[in-house]
């Protein structure tokens, strides 16, 4: 026997197996991570051995959705990965995202019957984000939709929501309810202090021009969390008016005038803020001349 025997090459025919094991599995229920990995490296990276590039990218990334949550410049970094592979890996969850959208036939006038529905029609935008979005209804009387907000975020834990805005779009639309989303990246799906604020703040805006929330959402990739559920909503119902009604002497059902009353409120308000805006553009625009004239005048600028 030789003395240069050749070292058995244990990954001669991997790839054929994995794709045997695919077709006997396309739920890819018996695959490990590293498996799944391997595999579709293993179609966009020809004559290399993709076993060893999947395991040192989970070992290091520590999940599956890690690695389709990253970046293509990070999924670079690793040894033997190819520029195609990382695109392909990073386009998966939007890909996913974008199919569930349009493949579950909803359309812009599409109803709202129950909290399956909310869930098939908000959830998809939600699956794999690293960082806070915001989802938002606008629903008419008939609860269908009339236009749905898409706020990306930049951070992890945390996303500005601005209520005003939400309320102005809501008179924009001629929206009768909202529902209100965002996520959660660490998918736990309990409330923060700051969510119920704001959900609360919200409520209280979007009643004073007569359009009711009728729900606030938490979302992770495979769940969502209901505000109305936990009574959160009812709660915001009774404060709103408690501190909203209860002041004036009438005794008028709240809903008798509850339209008439605040849309007027709401424009005044919004007078009174494009008033102030004027004010402090002029303001700013005095500061400017003046700053400009006192630099004409100082001998060290001649």
């Amino acid at each position: 026997m030789s003395n240069q025997e050749k070292t058995p090459n244990y990954h001669a025919g991997h790839r054929e197996r994995l794709r045997e094991k695919y077709d006997a599995d396309r739920e890819l229920t018996a695959f490990q991570e590293h498996e799944i990995l391997e595999y579709l490296l293993s179609l966009v990276i020809p004559r290399k051995d993709t076993n060893v590039l999947a395991h040192e990218i989970i070992d290091k990334l520590g999940s599956l959705h890690n690695v389709f949550t990253s970046t293509p410049a990070d999924l670079k970094e690793f040894k033997n990965m190819t520029t195609s592979a990382a695109y392909l890996l990073a386009a998966i969850y939007p890909a996913v995202r974008r199919s569930l959208r349009t493949t579950r036939t909803f359309t812009d006038a599409v109803e709202i019957g129950n909290y399956s529905h909310i869930a098939e029609y908000m959830q998809p935008k939600f699956i794999g984000r690293k960082t806070e979005c915001i989802s938002v209804l606008y629903l008419s009387y008939k609860y269908k939709v009339l236009f749905n907000e898409w706020i990306e975020g930049s951070y992890p834990e945390r996303i500005r929501v601005d209520g005003e805005a939400i309320a102005k779009r809501a008179l924009k639309e001629g929206a009768k309810y909202v529902i209100f989303a965002h996520n959660h990246p660490s998918q736990e799906l309990t409330p923060s202090f700051e969510d119920i604020t704001e959900t609360s703040k919200i409520y209280g805006l979007l009643a004073s021009v007569g359009v009711d929330l009728l729900d606030s959402l938490i979302f992770s990739d495979t769940a969502f969390m209901s505000f109305r559920s936990m009574g959160i909503i009812d709660k915001c119902d009774r404060d709103y008016y408690t501190t909203f009604l209860t002041s004036r002497s009438s005794l008028q059902s709240p809903k008798h005038y509850e339209a008439s009353y605040f849309k007027s409120k709401i424009k005044e308000f919004v007078l009174n803020y494009n008033k102030l805006k004027n004010e402090s553009q002029l303001e700013m625009e005095e500061t400017t001349r003046h700053l400009s004239d006192e630099a004409k005048d100082d001998p060290r600028n001649k």
